[in-house]
């Protein structure tokens, strides 16, 4: 799977509950629910799948949710799933624990642990947002991680707003990606929760772990300052309130310097608009400056280096007669109820 939308618009109104069950069973891990509004089921889906990640956005009426033992013998992909209430609230109960979440939080389940929970809106329309992930893709302590199952965390502030705002631009850009796109973007959304989670496992990760998740946190800056010609190692490590050095450390494992990534990032973004039919009005000095790039010469210098010709250029060999050149690489899814992704709980 890779993007699907779908909504119950348009079917009758007895088929809506089967057919958008039936869909969202592919995308997450399966749970038992139930609906006193399966007559008349409203909702919609809509999913993007990545390498080692499903995300979905989707609305549905008030139901009643549960992963059973028995569902879990049958099938356990050992994932963990993250739920954002959008709209409504809820309940979850696993083990002895249990609590009420409402719009603006999130909660993490073990799709390996037995859970039941229901879900409510005075408005009668319900809006979650899912992320279905393996367990071993977390870099985090499983029993800390464990801890935190089914409480309610803040997604309104903070790291939890972070996530939550990266996955809702993953969504919205779904039908852009190349199978190279969903590869970086499951590291980034992995690296999010991670560093999401962290956040309230500080006392119980070890100081290497909480490297690695402040690294997300500057890359989810980086890509949102870009326009801005002064993003440079002194202003990120300024915003996060650690040294140029500190900020160097983190960068000893990655794949290029703070300095070299930000040309990069601002180099595939002018790239992008350069082809783009819709910006070919625009001057490629506009696009550079959009960018960054102050300095027309400069930037032509490191888009030849980078990608073997002058931004003109590509945007002829893109935009000119209509065919596209071969380009050099930048750098860089017992009867108690019909079954359906434990996404809708």
């Amino acid at each position: 799977m890779t993007t699907l939308r779908f909504t119950t618009d348009g079917l009758a109104p007895a088929d809506g509950f089967s057919h958008w069950y039936d869909l969202a069973q592919k995308a997450h891990t399966p749970s038992y629910v139930h609906s006193a509004h399966e007559a008349d089921f409203r909702a919609s889906l809509r999913t993007v799948g990545l390498e080692e990640a499903v995300i979905s956005d989707m609305t549905f009426a008030p139901l009643r949710a549960a992963r059973t033992a028995k569902l879990i013998r049958s099938h356990d992909p050992e994932h963990y799933q993250l739920m954002f209430m959008l709209r409504g609230g809820g309940g979850i109960a696993v083990a002895d624990r249990q609590s009420v979440f409402e719009a603006r939080q999130f909660i993490i389940l073990n799709t390996s642990q037995p859970w039941k929970g229901w879900q409510e809106s005075p408005t009668g329309s319900l809006r979650m947002l899912v992320v279905d992930f393996p367990r071993t893709a977390l870099r985090l302590p499983t029993s800390a991680v464990d801890d935190l199952v089914a409480t309610p965390l803040d997604a309104g502030a903070g790291l939890g707003a972070v996530l939550l705002s990266h996955l809702r631009q993953v969504l919205r850009q779904a039908d852009t990606y190349t199978s190279t796109d969903r590869l970086a973007l499951t590291r980034t959304t992995i690296d999010l929760i991670t560093a999401a989670l962290a956040h309230h496992l500080d006392a119980a990760i070890s100081p290497p772990t909480r490297l690695q998740a402040l690294l997300p946190q500057v890359y989810h800056f980086i890509d949102q300052h870009l326009p801005d010609p002064a993003l440079s190692p002194n202003s990120i490590a300024a915003a996060h309130r650690i040294s140029v050095r500190y900020l160097h450390k983190l960068f000893e494992s990655e794949e290029a310097t703070v300095a070299t990534w930000i040309r990069q990032q601002r180099l595939q973004r002018c790239r992008r608009d350069l082809s783009d039919p819709r910006l070919a009005g625009r001057p490629v000095s506009a696009i550079a400056a959009c960018w960054g790039f102050t300095d027309r010469a400069h930037f032509t210098r490191v888009f030849r280096t980078a990608f073997g010709m002058t931004p003109g250029e590509y945007r002829r060999a893109h935009l000119g007669n209509g065919q596209v050149r071969s380009l050099p690489h930048s750098p860089r899814t017992e009867n108690e109820g019909p079954l359906l992704s434990g996404s809708s709980t």
